[in-house]
């Protein structure tokens, strides 16, 4: 190639001893530059690395910081409808008519559970709700008996429940190993 041409005839052949410690000076000169040169492009090289493997570092810690943020709003709505379930199932148990008024007021309670995203702050409205209709089946006497509602009534709420709740359990078990597998994942990385 040219390069080499060009090489061969500035910097190899020489006639003189002087001409030789000449082309040495120059030959020192051009492996200097180019050795730092050289250094240069690792250090760039060695830097952006660096940097893409911060970003993707921070990246990485903000998509587990929000899979554990996710997982905690989880663990809310979970435990909200295993009070849910607990109370639906007291109820089912229960032979008085005031269950039946509860079973009305527990629908109403599961309606706004229903109308709500997950982790939101009306959970908690939900779990106090359920709270009081505890209080309320406890003290017969100041709930007000409704013929309407009978047990079997009360009997198909709690299945229409339990169905519901199977169906979340499963796709939080579903969640939960996607966000393992994510974190595992991160955690190669």
């Amino acid at each position: 190639s040219s390069s080499d041409e060009v090489i061969s005839a500035q910097l190899v052949s020489f006639r003189s001893i002087e001409e030789l410690q000449a082309q040495n000076e120059k030959l020192l000169t051009v492996v200097r530059e180019l050795s730092e040169k050289l250094e240069e492009d690792e250090k760039k090289q060695r830097d952006a690395e660096l940097e893409e493997l911060r970003v993707s570092h921070e990246e990485a810690l903000q998509q587990l910081e929000d899979l554990r943020e996710q997982r905690a709003k989880s663990k809310t709505v979970m435990d909200a409808l295993v009070k849910q379930r607990d109370l639906y199932r007291v109820l089912a148990q229960s032979s008085s008519p005031d269950a039946a008024s509860v079973a009305t007021q527990l629908q109403a309670s599961r309606t706004l559970t229903n109308l709500q995203s997950p982790g939101s702050a009306m959970v908690s409205a939900d779990v106090s709700l359920d709270d009081s209709a505890m209080q309320m089946a406890g003290a017969s006497a100041v709930i007000p008996t409704q013929k309407e509602v009978d047990a079997a009534g009360v009997q198909t709420a709690l299945e229409e429940l339990t169905k519901e709740f199977c169906e979340y359990k499963e796709q939080t078990g579903q969640n939960k190993d996607v966000l393992t597998s994510q974190v595992d994942q991160y955690r190669e990385e």
